[in-house]
């Protein structure tokens, strides 16, 4: 029943594996993992989202996080952020579109 979660403190520079960190959060809407740092993750983070159906919110400061988590803005299997949530990135907010994931003005 978890629908918030703030991550934003973790230390995730060294962290190479994040395989079904999220899998069957079905309940979580919010997820904020702005400050993470995903230069280390493996490039698809394996069943992370699978069973997020309801995320609507994902707040991301670093860009290998936004890179890895979304398949370098194209991704749109379980394996990334569900294309049903909007990323907040430094102030812009990315809607899935076009099949790809697409600033909004």
């Amino acid at each position: 029943s978890l629908t918030s979660l703030d991550l934003s403190n973790f230390n995730t520079s060294n962290v190479t594996n994040m395989q079904g960190m999220f899998e069957g959060c079905s309940s979580l809407t919010t997820l904020d993992l702005s400050n993470w740092d995903g230069s280390k993750f493996y490039n698809t983070p394996t069943f992370m989202f699978t069973s997020c159906s309801s995320l609507k919110d994902v707040y991301i400061t670093v860009e290998s996080t936004l890179m890895k988590l979304t398949g370098n803005l194209t991704g749109q299997d379980y394996a990334y952020i569900p294309i049903s949530a909007t990323i907040h990135y430094n102030g812009t907010d990315y809607k899935w579109q076009n099949n790809r994931w697409t600033p909004q003005s």
